[in-house]
């Protein structure tokens, strides 16, 4: 029993402590892999039915073009992105019926930033990977993020059966945009309504297949913690504090990173990656990594947790001088949206872990926390590779 009656749960006394430094030297020796892995990897060949947008401004004219188009929103470094691309390629290569569109952010912005900020703001894009599927020009239905962890060719290719033949309704806009174009900023129930949505969009991205890994994990790393209504307020707040200014760094190096040769942005993905995957396999090794944070390094999990939301962080970005308080409102009700799942996870983390040392050794929880880090970490690299330069 803890101080004041509460339950810890003990490190194994069979345990040993390594320094932060030790850490980051195997961290490095896994960065280094990881970076001589990646220019071994090839993109998947490309396909005639699928048109790649060069051009924000010519979005409209290309959809417009055709009766029936698939529009694939999507980014470098988009783990969703990564895992819903073979479908993509598949559908369009095994049907010709269906124009595929892909607009890749990284490739717009780097054309046009401020046209492709203003695409995003009015098709209402905050999310990758985001498909909307048009008929005659005219929208009749969208889908945000993966479809769920399986087979996404079937599911894929239903979506758009489906949605072609009116059995999915979706809201129609009849004048392109015009959602997202409003005169009066400061009407509160469009406040309202946006923080709605932002908190909504925080609740979707942190469930999204990019963040669930960092949520497990997250769990696994506060299983040493009391459980304490001071440490869930902390953990809520420590999280929506990182989300909204760690966000807003990871945010400004996506942008740097597409106008300069190297992709500082992805190279700093993989070494927090390589980070996770050294303190997870200490971990399992036994060696308990001393860090001087007071366990507060966890935070990294969903920081990296938000690399699918950079579209909503890119569109914030852009309207900020222009409606910063709706900027605001939204941001901060999106950190908490996706704060939340994180430090409702912390919390379960904590109550398991004082009921596990009823029935299990320590060791046994440190096994497990080793192996989630490890999966965290390498689930995040695989879904990244290349994108070096």
């Amino acid at each position: 029993m803890g101080k004041g009656g509460k339950s810890q749960l003990r490190i194994s006394r069979s345990s040993k402590t390594v320094s932060l430094g030790v850490m980051l030297k195997l961290a490095t020796i896994i960065f280094v892999a990881v970076v001589i892995l990646s220019f071994m990897v090839t993109e998947s060949s490309k396909n005639e039915n699928i048109i790649f947008l060069d051009n924000p401004k010519d979005y409209w004219s290309v959809v417009r073009s055709y009766d029936k188009v698939l529009v694939y929103v999507g980014q470098t470094g988009c783990l969703g992105c990564k895992k819903i691309d073979p479908a993509i390629e598949r559908f369009a290569a095994e049907q010709n019926e269906v124009k595929v569109v892909k607009v890749w952010l990284d490739t717009l912005i780097k054309v046009d930033a401020e046209s492709t900020f203003d695409l995003l703001t009015n098709l209402g894009v905050e999310g990758t990977p985001t498909l909307i599927l048009y008929k005659n020009g005219v929208e009749v239905a969208r889908h945000v993020s993966t479809f769920g962890f399986g087979d996404q060719y079937g599911p894929l290719k239903e979506f758009v059966e489906k949605s072609l033949s009116g059995e999915v309704f979706m809201i129609d806009y009849s004048t392109p945009g015009q959602a997202y174009l409003v005169k009066d900023t400061f009407d509160p129930k469009l406040i309202a309504s946006l923080t709605v949505v932002g908190f909504l969009l925080g609740l979707v991205a942190a469930f999204s297949p990019c963040s669930l890994p960092m949520v497990a994990a997250f769990a696994s790393q506060s299983v040493s913690e009391s459980l304490r209504f001071k440490s869930y307020v902390i953990n809520l707040t420590g999280i929506m504090a990182a989300a909204i200014g760690l966000g807003t760094i990871l945010s400004l190096l996506y942008l740097v990173s597409i106008f300069i040769p190297v992709n500082i942005y992805q190279l700093m993905i993989y070494y927090a990656a390589s980070v996770i995957i050294a303190w997870g396999a200490l971990t399992l090794a036994g060696r308990d990594v001393l860090i001087r944070s007071g366990g507060k390094a966890k935070i990294l999990l969903p920081v990296l947790g938000l690399q699918c939301s950079l579209p909503f962080l890119l569109t914030a970005i852009a309207l900020a001088s222009k409606a910063p308080h709706l900027v605001i409102a939204s941001s901060i009700a999106f950190a908490a949206g996706y704060a939340l799942p994180y430090s409702l996870a912390g919390a379960i983390g904590a109550s398991a872990g004082v009921k596990i040392e009823k029935i299990m050794r320590a060791s046994a929880m440190k096994y497990l926390q080793g192996i989630l880090l490890i999966g965290a970490g390498a689930y995040l690299i695989y879904y990244n590779l290349p994108a070096i330069l």
